[in-house]
């Protein structure tokens, strides 16, 4: 179970960074 749970954990910071970098994309290609 906590192999699963690390796995869970790397997932979501995965997850996380990407949403962030896609926002920040987006905000990019507002400004221009």
């Amino acid at each position: 179970m906590s192999k699963e749970k690390v796995v869970y954990k790397k997932r979501t910071k995965i997850a996380t960074s990407v949403g962030v970098t896609l926002m920040l994309v987006l905000l990019l290609l507002q400004l221009f």
